[in-house]
């Protein structure tokens, strides 16, 4: 499901709020390391070509939380995902919609699952991308050919994450800007439970 992949892809940006003055590649191992939780809220665009050079903007709001191990919560754009440590509940709000699936399975190795998860970095390559726009940038793309991303790009400025952009396998360009960024918040456990609405469809896998 394309929300599932651009989830799974854009929680890792979100969760990213590092240093880069001793070099963003060594600052987001750090970041791995010390960073049990995190809560934000964000501004996303997402850009679809449509040949002849024309192009498709979508822009929306929303807020997200995660907690190790496989705790998250992220919403945005009539669209509801938590992940409870074992399942991860996506709903649709205009479809009255939601969809189950196994946390492993969802996630896979996708970025979602190396920041709530095991912290995995070497399913990515990872390099510095110089300076531009006012920001500091890395560039991380995974080993894994079937990811959900082609490549993703993180922005800093200031110590802290400010831009990010990611182009997925379907074309689509994603770009998200956070604020009020809070790092290793005590979030409480209700924010990682989801009990469908009683006149919602259940799809489980």
């Amino acid at each position: 499901m394309m929300v599932m992949r651009n989830f799974c892809c854009l929680v890792l940006f979100l969760l990213l709020g590092i240093p880069a003055h001793a070099g963003a590649v060594d600052d987001l191992r750090r970041f791995m390391k010390e960073t049990h939780s995190l809560e934000a809220e964000f501004e996303q665009t997402v850009v679809q070509a449509e040949g002849a050079g024309k192009r498709n903007v979508r822009a929306s709001q929303g807020s997200m939380a995660y907690q190790k191990p496989g705790r998250f919560r992220w919403s945005a754009d009539h669209v509801l995902i938590v992940g409870d440590g074992s399942k991860v509940w996506l709903f649709d709000q205009d479809l009255q919609q939601v969809t189950v699936k196994k946390l492993d399975r969802a996630l896979g190795t996708t970025p979602a699952a190396l920041l709530a998860g095991s912290g995995n970095l070497e399913a990515f390559t990872l390099r510095e991308d110089g300076e531009s726009d006012g920001f500091s940038w890395v560039n991380i793309e995974p080993k894994e050919q079937d990811a959900p991303f082609v490549q993703m790009r993180m922005g800093f400025k200031n110590g802290e994450l400010k831009a990010l952009e990611m182009l997925d396998p379907f074309n689509q360009v994603i770009a998200l800007t956070l604020r009020n960024v809070k790092r290793n918040p005590k979030l409480p456990a209700s924010h990682f439970i989801f009990t469908p609405p009683a006149n919602a469809d259940v799809l489980e896998d």
